[in-house]
């Protein structure tokens, strides 16, 4: 039991370190997919606020309670897939060398500037 609590660490330490290393803008390699796979898998509740974050960002923040709420319930599962999915792949490069499937590549990235978020322009006159 204690030797399965050990190797669990390791793992999940090193997928860790995996996943700081390249960003989304260089090289993709296995180290990365596999460090992204265990981010996903342990971290992938993080697309609940995540959604609700970008949705209201972008639509305001009823539409981040309500829609943002919903996409990231389905978002944490489809998350948590993908992150087995690239545990399971990690030594394939595909898709395409090893590029993420979701964007943003990491379920942190919606708080660090990776998501796509995108704040709306205001439509109030300059104030002169």
């Amino acid at each position: 039991m204690k030797l399965k609590s050990i190797g669990f660490a390791v793992v999940l330490g090193l997928g860790v370190m995996a996943a700081t290393l390249p960003s989304t803008t260089q090289a993709q390699d296995a180290a990365t997919k596999f460090g992204r796979g265990i981010a996903s898998c342990a971290l992938g509740w993080l697309e609940l606020p995540g959604n609700i974050y970008d949705e209201g960002t972008k639509n305001g923040w009823v539409m981040g309670a309500t829609v943002g709420f919903g996409k990231g319930i389905g978002m944490v599962v489809v998350r948590t897939l993908v992150g087995v999915w690239d545990l399971v792949t990690f030594p394939i490069p595909a898709p395409d060398e090893y590029n993420s499937i979701l964007k943003p590549d990491y379920p942190w990235g919606y708080f660090t500037g990776e998501g796509e978020v995108t704040v709306p322009a205001t439509t109030a006159a300059p104030v002169r």
